[in-house]
């Protein structure tokens, strides 16, 4: 089990900079969204490759949305001489406790909203036709709800 830090002690350990890197694991554009002010994005899925960014000598804090991304980042780092320590509930529970976020204004979807948007539609489609105009337009809607 990884060590957990509440959000107002993420706050106060923020407030002295450089006494930990605090990283964002999320991806760009839900970063860009909402993000821990001073947090760095590193998204979970290049950490590993990105070792040489985190320095061995300070305490790292990973950061997601609701925790359970940075505590999967966190075992990744596991017996990698890192100190880790994670965000019990994450960016949410940051906002909840009233602190401010840094926003890009400039933000977009993340790709994964994006396609589930379009599947949807298609699924939607697909049906609204499969009543109204032949019924093998519901092969539409199930490849796309099986797929």
């Amino acid at each position: 089990m990884n060590e957990m830090i509440c959000a107002s002690a993420l706050k106060e350990v923020s407030e002295r900079r450089g006494e930990a890197l605090l990283v964002d694991v999320r991806t760009p554009s839900v970063y860009a969204a909402g993000h821990v002010p001073g947090a760095i994005n590193i998204p979970m899925e290049q950490v590993e490759a990105r070792l040489e960014d985190l320095n061995p000598g300070s305490p790292i804090v990973l950061i997601c949305q609701s925790g359970g991304r940075a505590q999967l980042t966190a075992r990744l780092l596991e017996g990698r001489g890192k100190q880790v320590t994670v965000l019990d509930g994450g960016t949410s529970a940051w906002v909840k406790a009233g602190f401010p976020v840094v926003v890009n204004a400039n933000t977009r979807w993340a790709l994964e909203r994006q396609v589930r948007l379009i599947a949807g539609l298609l699924v939607l489609i697909g049906t609204a036709l499969a009543l109204g105009v032949n019924r093998h337009w519901v092969y539409l809607a199930g490849s796309l709800a099986w797929g």
